[in-house]
C-alpha cells in the first residue's frame, strides 16, 4: 500500500521530476528506471516502511541532476 505521508512529501518532486522527463530529448534510461521502480515497486521507499525515507529523497535527488544535466545546454566547447 503506498504510504501516503511520503508521497505527500514528495509530491512537488515528483511533479518535477515528470516535467523533465517529458520535456527530455533524450533521457537517461537510468533515470526513467529508476523512478518506475519507485512508484511499481512494492519494495520501494513510497510503499514499504522498513526502507528508510533517505532511499527516497536519494533516488528523487539523483534522478533530478541527471535530468537537469542532460537538459542543459551544450556549449560545443569540449
Amino acid at each position: 500500500m503506498l504510504l501516503r505521508y511520503r508521497a505527500a512529501a514528495v509530491r512537488t518532486d515528483l511533479l518535477e521530476i515528470a516535467a523533465l522527463l517529458e520535456h527530455a530529448r533524450d533521457p537517461d534510461p537510468a533515470c526513467v528506471t529508476a523512478i518506475y521502480e519507485l512508484l511499481a515497486n512494492r519494495g520501494s521507499p513510497l510503499y514499504d516502511p522498513r526502507v528508510h525515507v533517505s532511499e527516497l529523497y536519494a533516488t528523487l535527488y539523483c534522478v533530478r541532476v541527471a535530468l537537469e544535466r542532460n537538459q542543459a545546454p551544450h556549449s560545443g566547447l569540449a
